[in-house]
């Protein structure tokens, strides 16, 4: 039987991370090992995985806290099992998640896959019940992972996003694409991911394959925390995406430009007004895909009307600061 190592950053979590060994340790029909890494954590959450004391958990410690994907680094380097399983010190995964995965995987080469993923807020009481919402535009198997990949990107729609504990990985795949980009704190996971699929020939889908990500009420994730190393990180996780496609295909010339041009005008609006250097580097990105195709959505029907007479900069710069003064009072 193949062993699958399970690596988790561990960073002031320490009200979830014993919930989230449970249902790793209650894995059905596999064999573990489970890796956490404390990136240098404020509070108790280190002493409450020592204190499990449970022969499968190995925890590491960061000196200083240097970031979730230093601590996968140092997890990749410690992992002896043949498959990768990255997961947050919050989230959980099913019981029979890694034994499905498991099963798609074990008769194919060259292959990752990744399962459902289902979503639930961090003071309901059984996330197990949450039930999931098929997305047929993402959710399929592919030996196309450029397709794929694109498609995801938004090629034909709206984009979506696969978690990190969604995916299980053999290792070859994950050694062969080198580590995380520890200079990256937004769109991490999107970039590293990128790259283990350009590693692959065939991308599958378990959808009983169950994770399940927390969300937060009143928290911002660091996805959506609009300061500007945020946003430096997310323009740069996209611009390495573009690139790492543009090096092994010549044959999406045209997908990749529309794309790109979306993916660069979108983090424009996300720039706009408050970091206008990044905006017109983004901009300037976008022009050199050489598409035209897309402009930022503004999230509102009037204003969409608006755009083509008044364009969305002006437009988004009025909405912001309408916004910014009422949110003052």
């Amino acid at each position: 039987m193949p062993q699958v190592s399970v690596i988790i950053p561990l960073y002031n979590a320490a009200s979830f991370i014993v919930e989230t060994l449970h249902s790793v340790i209650a894995s059905q029909g596999v064999s573990l090992e489970i890796i956490v890494v404390d990136d240098g954590s404020l509070d108790d959450g280190p002493d409450r995985v020592r204190n499990l004391k449970h022969p499968l958990v190995t925890l590491l410690q960061n000196k200083g806290n240097k970031g979730a994907s230093a601590a996968r680094n140092v997890g990749i380097a410690h992992a002896s099992g043949q498959f990768i399983l990255f997961l947050d010190g919050d989230d959980l995964i099913a019981p029979d998640k890694i034994q499905k995965q498991l099963q798609r995987l074990v008769n194919t080469s060259n292959a990752i896959c990744f399962g459902d993923t289902r979503y639930f807020f961090h003071d309901e009481e059984d996330p197990y019940t949450r039930k999931s919402e098929p997305n047929q535009q993402f959710y399929f198997d592919s030996n196309q992972p450029i397709d794929f990949i694109l498609n995801l990107y938004g090629l034909n729609g709206n984009a979506g996003m696969i978690p990190i504990h969604a995916w299980l990985c053999p290792v070859d795949s994950i050694r062969n694409a080198g580590p995380w980009n520890e200079s990256l704190s937004v769109d991490d996971d999107g970039e590293y991911f990128c790259r283990v699929m350009l590693q692959t020939h065939s991308i599958l889908y378990a959808p009983e394959a169950i994770g399940y990500y927390r969300k937060f009420r009143h928290r911002k994730s660091l996805s959506k925390d609009k300061n500007r190393k945020g946003m430096e990180s997310l323009i740069r996780a996209a611009e390495l995406k573009h690139m790492h496609i543009a090096q092994v295909d010549n044959h999406h010339q045209y997908q990749l430009a529309k794309v790109f041009n979306k993916v660069y005008m979108e983090a424009a609006m996300n720039t706009w007004p408050v970091f206008p250097d990044l905006t017109r580097k983004c901009i300037r990105n976008a022009k050199a895909t050489g598409c035209n195709d897309h402009t930022p959505l503004l999230g509102n029907p009037w204003l969409e009307k608006l755009k083509p007479w008044f364009g969305w900069q002006l437009l988004s710069y009025l909405a912001y600061y309408k916004n910014h003064l009422f949110s003052k009072k």
